[in-house]
């Protein structure tokens, strides 16, 4: 999955843009896709309800604006049907690169902020948790998919996807980066085409990779309990 967000003012929550969703199953040894794109998932929110920063704008090149432009969704709809998707799909775990901190912890905070009791709808959909690429990477020290110089760390996804494609980017592809939906298919590419994931996954030392949904409330509830302690740090 992948969340496409903004920080308009400094110190206070964000703003979520869009989301994209798309799945794949590992059966019989391999993994398989839907045949169609109807188990895609992909909303934008309008800009008159949740604010496009700048930066987020350009970061696609601005086809996210002129998506925004014209949508009549709220955040509210995108997450309400985001919660809606993943149980019409059966979704077990949701993936993301840099999930925990990023796409999925923007996710819980905006639902905070507008009312919505995101993690308790996964749960009750039976999603079992997230698996947050970057931190796996990283925690196990996968070395063909870190940074080679300097501190080891896990590379962009940009990286990591074009090692999977031999060198061609999103956009030779057909895709287009820092858009929900792409970014997601992008993603699923390289998590299915590289060996490194699959072994991790499904190997004969198959290693843990999912995050669970309580252990993810509690770090979304200890987060949300620094950042406003950190406000209140600036005075009344």
């Amino acid at each position: 999955m992948d969340a496409e967000f903004g920080f308009p003012v400094a110190g206070m929550g964000p703003t979520l843009n869009e989301l994209g969703l798309c799945d794949t199953t590992w059966r019989g040894g391999e993994w398989t896709m839907p045949a169609s794109t109807s188990s895609e998932f992909n909303m934008v929110a309008g800009s008159q309800y949740e604010t496009l920063t700048t930066y987020t704008a350009k970061l696609s090149g601005g086809t996210l604006a002129a998506a925004a432009s014209i949508s009549t969704h709220t955040g509210k709809d995108i997450i309400n049907d985001f919660i809606t998707h993943t149980g019409a799909r059966n979704i077990e775990h949701i993936v993301g690169h840099s999930a925990l901190t990023a796409d999925m912890g923007v996710v819980a905070q905006r639902s905070d902020a507008l009312g919505i009791k995101f993690i308790g709808g996964l749960e009750k959909n039976k999603v079992k948790g997230i698996i947050d690429s970057m931190r796996i990477i990283d925690k196990y020290n996968i070395s063909t998919l870190q940074r080679q110089s300097g501190r080891k760390k896990s590379l962009k996804q940009e990286d990591i996807f074009m090692l999977a494609t031999g060198g061609k980017n999103m956009k030779q592809m057909g895709w287009t980066a820092h858009r929900a939906l792409d970014d997601a298919k992008a993603e699923r590419h390289w998590l299915t085409a590289l060996p490194e994931f699959s072994d991790m996954f499904f190997g004969a030392e198959k290693v843990k990779c999912s995050i669970s949904l309580p252990a993810f409330r509690k770090y979304h509830e200890q987060y949300q309990k620094h950042r406003e302690f950190k406000r209140s740090l600036a005075g009344p």
